[in-house]
């Protein structure tokens, strides 16, 4: 899986060019849905998995993945994201919260141990199937975490390293164009 620094500012990419100079220090719009901090609470929300698969079992990878990296919590999310807008920006901001959060489980269909091999896949259509769905090949490192792992590692500095590359600097890009 992509660290929360690479869902974030893939989150933001995304955002960035539709949004206009100043957007990202809040001064643009007072739509709660068009915030920086809600792009990434959503391209995160996936992830709260994790929480919830260590408090059953004590283990943060149990359950990831299982039950939030799906086509219907990215349908809920942006259901709940058009209700909690105003009536005429209740199409768009659906829209946003659910590509945001499906955004989140494309990115993991690409991670993998190794760029360039095989992925790990998600469960894209669970409840119907638990069948994994990946892309051809990995363009993003795993990070290493679970009983028999340390967090702090240099494959995980690796990879966090990776993601800022492919994600923080195209979106460092759009922010220095809009100037």
């Amino acid at each position: 899986m992509p660290s929360p620094l690479g869902h974030s500012l893939a989150s933001l990419l995304l955002r960035a060019p539709f949004e206009p100079k100043g957007w990202l220090l809040g001064r643009t719009s007072s739509a709660w849905w068009r915030s920086p901090f809600t792009a990434v609470a959503l391209g995160n929300l996936p992830d709260l998995d994790l929480i919830g698969s260590w408090l059953v079992s004590g283990h943060m990878a149990t359950y990831h993945h299982d039950f939030t990296h799906n086509i219907g919590l990215a349908l809920a999310a942006g259901l709940m994201v058009a209700l909690g807008a105003s009536s005429e920006d209740r199409l768009l901001a659906g829209l946003w919260g659910f590509a945001l959060v499906a955004l989140h489980s494309l990115l993991d269909a690409g991670v993998g141990p190794l760029l360039g091999g095989a992925t790990l896949g998600v469960p894209a259509l669970w409840p119907l199937t638990n069948q994994t769905y990946g892309l051809p090949w990995a363009f993003i490192q795993m990070l290493h975490f679970g009983p028999n792992a340390e967090i702090v590692s240099w494959a995980n500095a690796s990879a966090l390293l990776h993601e800022t590359v492919l994600f923080g600097a195209p979106f460092a890009l759009v922010l220095w164009l809009k100037k």
